[in-house]
């Protein structure tokens, strides 16, 4: 648990026991409360020390998402320069009459491949080559029926909750 966490948890129960504490002399008055809950605990510092912390880690998952993009990229770029390699050895061999090269790195030896299938339009193979598929259901045209008023059994809209939002 990082620290920006702890402390938050600290400062929420120091405030909760100061208003529970405090609940007959400041009533339901919002403004009170908050001035006490600001005057008498760290809850304010603690909040913007979290706040501080989420823009460090979004911003760390940022970057490392471009890493990992940037990486990706140029793994797939590496990949392809060993296919082309590949390919290039297996037409020097056979241009050879070579099956296999031994060399103090590795040896290089053309084996044959199992044919495979190609599928050159999809729409054209009849349907005994298709597998049946089990429905999918569709949440989102659920949730606008109930939100439509519909009676779904098996259904129903959750209360909600809160979130935070943070600009």
């Amino acid at each position: 648990m990082s620290d920006a966490v702890h402390d938050l948890r600290h400062q929420t129960n120091e405030a909760a026991v100061l208003l529970a504490n405090m609940k007959d002399i400041i009533g339901e008055d919002a403004d009170l409360i908050a001035a006490t809950v600001e005057g008498e605990t760290n809850l304010h510092e603690a909040i913007a020390a979290g706040l501080t912390r989420i823009m460090e880690v979004e911003a760390l998952a940022e970057t490392i998402g471009a890493t990992m993009k940037r990486l990706g990229e140029r793994k797939s770029r590496f990949d392809a320069q060993s296919e082309h390699i590949r390919t290039a050895i297996v037409s020097a061999m056979q241009a050879g009459e070579l099956k296999k090269v031994e060399h103090a790195i590795g040896t290089a030896s053309l084996m044959r491949v199992a044919a495979s299938v190609i599928i050159t339009d999809e729409s054209a193979l009849p349907s005994q080559f298709f597998k049946p598929q089990p429905p999918k259901l569709d949440k989102r045209a659920v949730l606008a029926a109930l939100k439509d008023g519909d009676a779904i059994s098996g259904a129903q809209l959750s209360n909600g909750g809160v979130t935070l939002s943070i600009r």
